[in-house]
C-alpha cells in the first residue's frame, strides 16, 4: 500500500525540481512514516508486549509483528497532514531567499554608492553569481526599485549604471537599515 502511494508522490514532487522540497519529502515519508508506523503499532500491542517482557521472550514477539493496513493508512494520512502543511513553509522560505538578494543590492547601492552604481562595481560588491545577481536586478527594476541608465564609455562600450528609486532611498534611511 505504501509503497505505490510513496512511488506516485515522488514522481509528482521530484518533477518540481526543488531540492528543500525533496528533502522535506524523503524526511518525512521514509523517516516519519517507519516512526509512526511503530508508535502506532506498539500502541496497539503495549499489553502483549508487556507480557513478553515478563517472559523474557521480546525478540520473537517483535518476529511474529506487522503493521495493519489500518495503520498503514492512519501513518500515510499522517504524512499527507504534516507534508500539506510543509509546502507553504517552504514557499515562504524561497520567498525570503530571493527577497534576501534583492535586499542586499539595495542596501549596498544605499551604503557603498549613494543609490547609485556602475554595474560591475554593484555586481562585484555584492558577491553574487552572475545568474542570481541578475534575476535581482530583474525584479527590482520590474518593481520599480531600480531603473537603469545606459551611456556609451571608452571603446564605445555601453555602460550599464543602477540608480535606486528615491523614495526607497529616502524611506530605508528614515527606517534606519
Amino acid at each position: 500500500m505504501r509503497d505505490s502511494l510513496y512511488k506516485a508522490q515522488y514522481k509528482t514532487w521530484f518533477a518540481k525540481n526543488n531540492d528543500d522540497l525533496m528533502s522535506y519529502f524523503t524526511r518525512i515519508y521514509d523517516g516519519y512514516f517507519y516512526k509512526f508506523c511503530a508508535i502506532f503499532t506498539l500502541v496497539e500491542i503495549w499489553e502483549e508486549l508487556g507480557e513478553a517482557i515478563q517472559r523474557g521472550c521480546c525478540e520473537r514477539f517483535f518476529e511474529g509483528i506487522s503493521v495493519s493496513e489500518e495503520t498503514t493508512a492512519q501513518c500515510l494520512y499522517l504524512c499527507d497532514f504534516y507534508f500539506a502543511n510543509t509546502i507553504p513553509f517552504l514557499e515562504i522560505v524561497s520567498e525570503q531567499d530571493k527577497l534576501s538578494g534583492e535586499r542586499k543590492i539595495v542596501e549596498i547601492l544605499i551604503n557603498k554608492y549613494s543609490g547609485k552604481a556602475r554595474h560591475s562595481d554593484l555586481m562585484n560588491m555584492s558577491h553574487m553569481k552572475k545568474r542570481e545577481f541578475k534575476e535581482c536586478v530583474e525584479s527590482l527594476i520590474e518593481r520599480e526599485a531600480i531603473t537603469v541608465d545606459t551611456h556609451t564609455g571608452p571603446n564605445n562600450k555601453v555602460a550599464r549604471m543602477y540608480v535606486l528609486n528615491a523614495d526607497i532611498r529616502h524611506s530605508w534611511g528614515q527606517s534606519g537599515q
